[in-house]
């Protein structure tokens, strides 16, 4: 509300907002959007780690960590840009930074140890993977542009 009294509102404009804020209950196809979303986003994240496969395979170094921070940066900006024309409550914002992009790492560690059982039995020349780092890399590059907007909005 800082904002607003720096754009010159008055203390009574501002009560009144926040009074209208309070009294705003989000509707069932606006809740349901919501979790629509998130399953959306989930089942999104699957289909990227999935895709993620050849990569760990062909690529190592630094090609292979920008290559992961890219796609997770680029899917966390589409997701957020989705979550943000929504009205989320505080519980919300609990499942779109922190359950989201914990799953969204969680497939990437599982496939990324998939990747590495075909090097071994492909007997590939390329190297094994840390399961755990690409995971926790790419949750972090996914969850990046929420926590960034979400950072903006409250100052």
């Amino acid at each position: 509300m800082l904002k607003l009294k720096k754009k010159g509102w008055s203390a009574k404009e501002i009560s009144h907002l926040e009074s209208i804020k309070k009294q705003y209950k989000p509707n069932l196809v606006t809740r349901s959007l919501i979790y629509v979303i998130i399953s959306f986003a989930i089942l999104t994240n699957f289909v990227v780690a999935m895709a993620l496969v050849p990569f760990f395979i062909l690529l190592s170094g630094w090609r292979l960590n920008i290559a992961v921070i890219l796609l997770g940066m680029v899917f966390g900006l589409l997701y957020e840009n989705i979550i943000d024309r929504e009205g989320l409550s505080r519980h919300h914002y609990i499942l779109v930074f922190g359950i989201v992009p914990a799953i969204a790492a969680l497939f990437v560690i599982i496939f990324c140890g998939y990747s590495n059982y075909l090097v071994q039995v492909l007997n590939s020349t390329n190297i094994i993977h840390n399961s755990l780092m690409f995971g926790v890399v790419y949750g972090i590059s996914f969850a990046l542009p929420i926590a960034v907007r979400h950072i903006i909005h409250t100052e």
